[in-house]
């Protein structure tokens, strides 16, 4: 997602494309590969077509550009000088930028909620002693932004 940061994520002011949620997926599935736990991918991807059903579109694409920054962020080992993911969740942070730069300008007011309420228990969970990060906990972070729900101002 580091990565991501840097790349044209302006969103069309119809939201997102179906060939744009493609191929964020595609890129959660690459990532999620790279981590070599096996039980974890065929989990995650036992679980596609529900993360491929939520709606709106514009949630689904949030939801995955998360996910993909939990794979490539938290659970794929960085290189030592790269900065913790909670950098990242700070304002201003990589994903914060990344999940604003997807939601269209005119939607901002009404995602904003959803992107904080997310930060918040990925920051949560990231908080988790590095002994206590198991599957489970792994599962925990995807079912974050799943679980989320779409606010209103």
């Amino acid at each position: 997602m580091r990565r991501a940061a840097g790349k044209d994520l302006s969103p069309s002011a119809d939201g997102p494309t179906g060939q744009e949620v493609a191929q964020v997926e595609r890129e959660v599935m690459a990532a999620l590969h790279v981590t070599r736990r096996v039980r974890l991918v065929h989990w995650y991807v036992s679980l596609a077509p529900s993360w491929l059903q939520v709606e709106p579109p514009l949630r689904r694409l949030l939801m995955l550009r998360t996910h993909q920054w939990i794979v490539e962020c938290v659970l794929t080992p960085q290189p030592r000088d790269m900065p913790p993911a909670a950098e990242d969740l700070k304002p201003g942070g990589a994903l914060v930028q990344s999940l604003i730069a997807s939601v269209p300008p005119d939607q901002l007011d009404e995602w904003r909620g959803w992107i904080r309420l997310v930060v918040l228990d990925l920051k949560r969970a990231l908080r988790w002693a590095p002994a206590m990060r198991n599957e489970a906990w792994a599962h925990w972070l995807f079912l974050i932004p799943y679980s989320a729900q779409a606010g209103r101002p």
